[in-house]
């Protein structure tokens, strides 16, 4: 194949005028040679004609455009007329019949190079369009054992080198939109080198602002290479090589680029999905580790808790072994809340978390919360403002309790003992239900407001006796209310404090159902 390429570039490509002018002036001469010879052998004038009219057609096939076999038929004519006709030697004519044969055989001679030009310029399309058929074929299967975009900005450099012979480069851009800091030109048959990008921030910048097909510079003109969404590289010819490209070039050279695109798009298509396969693959695993530690721990927990229950109530006097046995109970309870939390998290992430969405009071949901965690208040004074009708939410009241704990546990652990904890509800428009869990504590520190809800994230900035957590519970808060279709979200009071408040749907009628939580 690469033998086939190299003959049909040369008969498309190596076209000199001089080589042209040379062959034209050789026919002539040779028909002129062999003509005398007919003479002197006696041939009729007619063979003589043909002999020209045989230059005209060689010249025609084997010169460019139609031209040079124009040309080549006048000036025939004349040598005939010249060599031939009498007087010899003169361009003077006796014979007004002679007229009539020179216009015929000029007419004839230009008919047939007009011919004969416009099949070889029908071949010569034919053998440009398979030229670039077997180039692309080429380019693609080198491609197929491209696996880096560096690798495919190589094999796309040496293929623009092998067909045209430009010193075509390549600057690749990385995944954040950025130029890098070198790019790989070939410059010769051998390897490709990588030289220094000048300036690649101004370079950035220019082909993110394009809106032409290339960006025409003093040493480059920069073809770039789009995704669907975003740039990847830039294909750079240099300037004197891409001011002469012909139409059929910059098609053809589109085709490259395109091919390129293609390659280095499922090159970052296969890594993003990589990556979210492995990430996948580590939370599969971090919620398999955690799943497996936390049910190991619930039943000691439960026993220390018992156990702790039993010491307290024995020691009626309040004594030091009391206090001890209460310290001992609330880390105990603390750390049976973190596994909670932990199991509640891991059943979300993996959809084997059920939800039973029927209507339910929201006012018992908060009862319940409330006596989940009254005997954590210690001192903290807890306000409850319901609104006199009944509200009804479609939600499953057992993850609504959870989310209601989590943000009043969160809120005694951020309030001073002697201080206000307030719940509120009321009905919103659109037909949900708002509420709020409000503390008279530090508040949120404004670095940590747009983090408040993530996974694992925990404040730098924290009261020393305030217990550290791991950053689990109000992210699980606001997956189970996004889970329900509502809204949760934070914000600071403006005379001190935090309120954390979220919204559900208020039940229809006949409204019963059961389903799975997404992963």
């Amino acid at each position: 194949m690469e033998r086939i390429f190299s003959r049909l570039k040369r008969r498309l490509f190596m076209k000199r005028p001089a080589r042209f002018a040379v062959l034209a002036a050789s026919l002539i001469v040779g028909a002129t040679l062999i003509g005398l010879l007919f003479r002197v052998l006696g041939f009729p004038e007619t063979n003589i004609v043909i002999i020209y009219l045989l230059a005209v057609l060689l010249t025609a096939r084997f010169t460019a455009g139609y031209r040079w076999g124009i040309a080549v038929s006048f000036v025939s004519t004349f040598t005939y007329n010249f060599f031939f006709t009498v007087p010899l030697y003169s361009f003077a004519v006796n014979d007004s019949s002679y007229i009539v044969t020179f216009a015929i055989m000029t007419i004839t001679a230009s008919i047939t190079s007009a011919v004969t030009s416009r099949a070889k310029a029908s071949e010569e399309e034919s053998l440009r369009r398979e030229a670039e058929v077997l180039m692309l074929y080429s380019f693609t299967n080198r491609l197929s054992n491209a696996f880096t975009p560096h690798e495919i900005a190589g094999v796309a450099v040496n293929t623009i080198h092998g067909f045209w012979g430009w010193q075509a480069a390549c600057l690749c851009f990385d995944g954040d939109g950025r130029p890098e800091n070198s790019y790989i030109q070939q410059v010769g048959e051998d390897t490709p080198v990588w030289r220094m990008t000048e300036d690649p921030e101004r370079i950035g910048g220019e082909m993110l602002r394009l809106r032409s097909a290339c960006l025409a510079g003093a040493e480059f003109f920069d073809w770039p290479v789009y995704s669907t969404d975003k740039l990847l590289a830039v294909i750079r010819i240099p300037a004197h090589d891409a001011i002469a490209m012909t139409g059929d070039q910059r098609q053809a050279l589109h085709s490259v680029i395109k091919g390129a695109a293609l390659a280095m798009d499922r090159y970052r298509s296969a890594r993003a999905r990589l990556r979210s396969e492995e990430e996948a693959a580590r939370e599969r695993y971090r919620g398999n580790l955690l799943r497996a530690i936390s049910h190991d721990l619930r039943t000691p927990l439960a026993g220390i808790m018992g156990t702790a229950e039993i010491l307290i109530g024995r020691d009626r006097d309040g004594g030091a072994e009391k206090s001890l046995a209460l310290a001992i109970y609330n880390d105990a309870q603390w750390l049976h809340d973190i596994v909670e939390n932990v199991l509640s998290l891991t059943r979300i992430q993996s959809g084997a978390s059920v939800i039973k969405y029927e209507p339910s009071a929201l006012e018992e949901i908060v009862e319940v919360a409330i006596n989940h965690v009254k005997r954590r208040l210690a001192g903290r004074r807890l306000e409850v403002r319901l609104p006199e009708e009944l509200l009804m939410v479609r939600a499953d009241s057992r993850l609504i309790q959870q989310v209601l704990v989590n943000l009043l546990d969160n809120a005694v652990k951020h309030t001073p003992p002697g201080k206000t904890i307030e719940i509120s509800a009321a009905r919103e428009d659109g037909g949900f239900a708002r509420v709020a869990v409000a503390d008279e504590g530090e508040g949120i520190p404004l670095e940590d407001l747009p983090h408040i809800f993530e996974m694992f994230y925990t404040s730098q900035k924290r009261s020393a006796d305030v217990k550290k957590g791991i950053g689990l519970g109000l992210p699980i808060c606001e997956a189970i209310i996004r889970s329900h279709g509502g809204t949760a979200s934070a914000e600071n009071i403006t005379d001190g404090g935090a309120r954390f408040t979220f919204t559900l749907p208020l039940a229809k009628d006949g409204q019963n159902e059961e389903t799975h939580t997404d992963s």
